[in-house]
């Protein structure tokens, strides 16, 4: 053994190793490691049989596990619960032979942290495998604790902006009314024109707060994914926007046919809802209209919200997905929070997809959603 690998091994506590998997490998491989040991070619280990009857099931042996579980990949259980569960909650290394190689090397980086092969393993290959699998597993839990902190902290935040926040803006408002009641005998217009704008402002302040917090809520929480037919989804959009659609006479167009789409239905529908409320209010055109459609692409499936209005300037361009930027200058003072664009970006992005836009000015925009075949984004639920 050199220097280099006895610093090594004494700056790693070895975990316990628990070997599982009814195959004719498995008494080989144990065999083996008996023998390495007996060598002291190795630091001291543990090995377990979690194939012991002991009256529970595996499941529940391999979650008492506090330590690094060896699976001889020829068990046949091995193989229906890897293509069951892309990932498995247990700090996994496959054992197999030359003729395993190719299909463990599939699982690695899903259900397992690394494999080894019978044929060509050594005592030093195998040492030096365990040891980078147990951190790279021990780094996967800190990831994990770190995302639920996370998690926590955006769902504190969320429920601030959701409540706290907004009741001195509601407070604000009303009180400002109330002044210029109490007031209106004397009140000039300068003065009327100034609790206007508190009372426009602070109902805008309210729409971003609320916006903020519906951010936080949606792009936090898990996707729960299905394949569906895009259709009705755009449907429903255009009929919680007929108010907004009827008050400013937008002619509405949808291309038939619209694809099957796979993804979380409510988070979609809150993306194209985003998407059609941009275009409705960002289109001063005499006759504006919006059109929805779909067109092939060999990364996805891309669907598109295009409209005729006044298009996107190239000073802020590159602000448009920002939030509480993607505004034009003009629009600032008026009661939308200017987040829409941003959540869209965020949930999009949420499943893997891509969004991205074509601009003239004067011209119109066209907002582009590109769609992968599953969801990109760990926390998915199939549903």
């Amino acid at each position: 053994m050199t220097a280099s690998n006895r610093d090594d091994d004494a700056s790693w506590d070895p975990p316990n190793l628990y070997l599982t998997g009814i195959s004719d490998q498995t008494a080989e491989w144990w065999a083996l490691l008996e023998a390495w040991r007996a060598e002291g070619a190795m630091p001291p280990i543990h090995l377990r049989d979690l194939d012991e009857d002991d009256g529970d099931t595996l499941e529940q042996r391999l979650a008492s596990c506090d330590g690094l579980v060896l699976w001889v990949y020829a068990d046949k259980t091995a193989r229906s619960w890897f293509a069951a569960a892309p990932v498995l909650p247990y700090p996994l290394v496959l054992l197999g032979g030359r003729a395993d190689e190719a299909e463990m090397a599939r699982w690695v980086g899903g259900p397992a942290l690394d494999y080894l092969v019978l044929e060509t393993v050594s005592a030093l290959r195998f040492r030096t495998s365990l040891r980078l699998a147990w951190r790279r597993y021990q780094t996967q839990l800190q990831r994990d604790h770190w995302q639920h902190e996370l998690h926590h902290y955006w769902e504190t935040f969320a429920r601030i902006t959701a409540h706290d926040l907004r009741e001195p803006l509601r407070a604000l408002h009303n009180y400002s009314s109330f002044l210029e009641e109490d007031i209106a005998d004397w009140v000039t217009p300068e003065n009327r024109d100034y609790l206007k704008a508190i009372r426009r402002l602070s109902r805008r302040m309210d729409r971003m707060l609320a916006d903020l917090h519906r951010l936080t809520r949606l792009a936090s929480g898990p996707l729960v994914c299905r394949e569906f037919d895009a259709m009705p989804l755009i449907i429903g959009v255009l009929q919680r926007l007929a108010p907004q659609i009827k008050a400013g006479g937008t002619e509405i167009r949808v291309v038939m046919p619209l694809p099957q789409i796979y993804g979380d239905e409510n988070k979609l529908t809150e993306v194209f809802h985003r998407l059609v409320a941009n275009a409705i209010e960002h289109n001063p055109s005499p006759h504006p209209y919006i059109e929805v459609g779909s067109c092939e692409d060999p990364a996805g499936i891309v669907l598109y919200v295009r409209d005729n209005g006044e298009g996107i300037s190239e000073e802020i361009s590159d602000q448009v997905f920002d939030l509480f930027r993607g505004r034009s200058k003009q629009r600032r003072d008026e009661d939308g929070s200017g987040a829409g664009l941003t959540i869209a970006e965020q949930l999009v992005r949420q499943h893997g997809g891509t969004i991205w836009f074509e601009s003239e000015v004067g011209g119109g925009t066209t907002f582009y959603v590109r769609l992968p075949g599953g969801c990109g984004t760990a926390g998915v639920q199939e549903d």
